[in-house]
């Protein structure tokens, strides 16, 4: 693999760049000894070194860009390979064409490297932390959950986008040149045994304002969104409640404050960089009135609202274009509605990682899934909440298959364009191959049931002969 080859310099240039406070360390080791104590001296470095992954984060994760660049946006991409996006103006400029059409090329390796890249960070923060003699205990364990829930959060989306991966667990990188892959459910064990240690580790307060790093919370809300997906309901739902009633959050009545960097419900957002505006704002957001969106909102998701549902009041906008003479509407997502560039700004809106509204509903699952369809603590009670929450009356559900039925809904309208979550649930409920194949026809291509998983990149089947390349490649 390649990430290791350029991870030293570039994570100290985050560090100094991004920080701007006392030097990384003085002479740069080489790259095999990125871990060594004399880089994680003591906790400031360690700490650094954390910020510097989050940085990493804003430009290759999760839809904040740190350049004009769109590449790694792993939110974006897999809206646009689902079903939530209709052409746009410069799509075909854009490169996400090929994840439009599901057709990703095995030379396209944005993903694959950059979650190397920062998994490759999380572990030298880990070893670091464990050979240092400089940190009290608190601080250990703050650091030590932050490192222990980024590799949980990398490997968690690497699986769901790839299947089977290298279980990368060091910074030895002669032995993972050549690691072969591990098996998707041997990778899930790991990222429950990390999250379940950083659970434990961190606070219920955060360690910085601005939920800007990650609490007990944080982990605590992805670990429940990790058993949902493993069926492990009484799990999910334990989790899921103890977040709610921990009353650290509260959804927001006005679905306008959802998305501002105050929003109660957010119990974990990333910063954009350098002050500038989220990505998604920049990204789904026309510069005017006259231009066409660069990512339109298919029809079969603005179809799929109710009457009356707030939702696409507050979270869906448009610009009305003269076409040809003719006036065509072109919706976009409005979820994130702050444009700008400039350094100088100061960021309206953070890019919420996880907020309340999620755990509801994968709370809501998870009871549905044991039987609490009705009544008190139940399925009905959680769905709810998020329904009245966008104006709608309760859900009419009251059978196991049609409360199914009303969550799958529930979850693709509240949770359009967030989080991969699209994508991720139409996989897990093995519903890809009939919502897809329709769906690819409206985009001018044909589905093929290999494409719910990207292709391993070229270079590294290249370089790593013991990796093996995704069915239909």
């Amino acid at each position: 693999m390649k990430y290791y080859n350029y991870f030293f310099l570039y994570f100290l240039f985050i560090s100094v760049t991004f920080l701007s406070c006392r030097k990384f360390v003085e002479i740069p080791p080489p790259v095999s000894m990125i871990s060594d104590v004399a880089v994680f001296s003591d906790s400031v470095n360690i700490s650094n070194a954390l910020t510097a992954i989050y940085a990493t984060q804003v430009g290759v994760g999760f839809g904040i860009s740190a350049s004009s660049s769109m590449g790694g946006f792993v939110d974006l991409q897999n809206s646009i390979s689902a079903d939530e996006f209709s052409i746009g103006s410069d799509l075909s400029r854009s490169g996400f064409e090929y994840y439009f059409r599901n057709d990703v090329p095995i030379t396209d390796d944005d993903n694959w490297y950059s979650f190397y890249k920062i998994i490759y960070a999380a572990n030298a923060c880990i070893e670091g932390i464990n050979k240092s003699n400089g940190i009290s205990s608190s601080v250990r364990d703050q650091l030590m959950g932050e490192a222990k829930f980024i590799r949980a959060l990398f490997y968690f989306h690497f699986v769901n986008l790839f299947g089977d991966v290298p279980l990368i667990l060091s910074t030895d990188y002669k032995d993972n040149a050549i690691k072969p892959r591990n098996s998707k459910d041997s990778v899930y064990q790991q990222v429950v045994t990390d999250l379940e240690e950083a659970a434990g580790r961190l606070k219920g307060t955060y360690p910085t304002a601005g939920k800007a790093r990650p609490n007990k919370y944080t982990a605590k809300a992805l670990l429940a969104k990790v058993y949902l997906y493993l069926k492990q309901w009484g799990r999910a739902e334990d989790l899921a409640s103890e977040i709610i009633n921990s009353g650290s959050y509260q959804l927001e009545a006005d679905l306008n404050q959802v998305f501002k960097k105050g929003s109660t419900e957010t119990i974990w957002q990333l910063v954009p960089y350098l002050g500038r505006q989220t990505g998604f704002g920049n990204t789904f957001v026309p510069p005017d009135i006259n231009t066409i969106p660069q990512f339109v909102m298919g029809d079969d998701l603005l179809n799929s609202f109710e009457g009356g549902d707030q939702r696409k009041m507050s979270w869906i906008s448009k610009n009305t274009i003269d076409v040809n003479g003719t006036p065509v509407d072109f919706y976009f997502p409005y979820k994130y509605k702050v444009r700008g560039t400039g350094s100088g700004t100061t960021s309206e809106e953070n890019y919420i990682v996880f907020r309340l509204a999620e755990i509801y509903l994968i709370r809501a699952e998870a009871r549905l899934e044991q039987g609490k369809i009705t009544g008190a603590s139940s399925a009905e009670q959680d769905l709810n909440l998020i329904r009245n929450r966008a104006g709608l009356a309760n859900t009419s559900a009251n059978t196991q298959q049609a409360m199914r039925t009303a969550l799958i809904q529930e979850r693709r309208i509240e949770l359009f364009i967030e989080g991969s979550n699209r994508w991720y649930d139409l996989k897990r409920w093995n519903v890809i191959d009939a919502v897809m194949t329709p769906a690819a026809i409206s985009k001018g291509a044909n589905w093929k049931p290999t494409a719910r998983l990207y292709p391993i990149p070229l270079v590294e089947l290249q370089t790593n002969p013991f990796l093996v390349q995704n069915p239909g490649y």
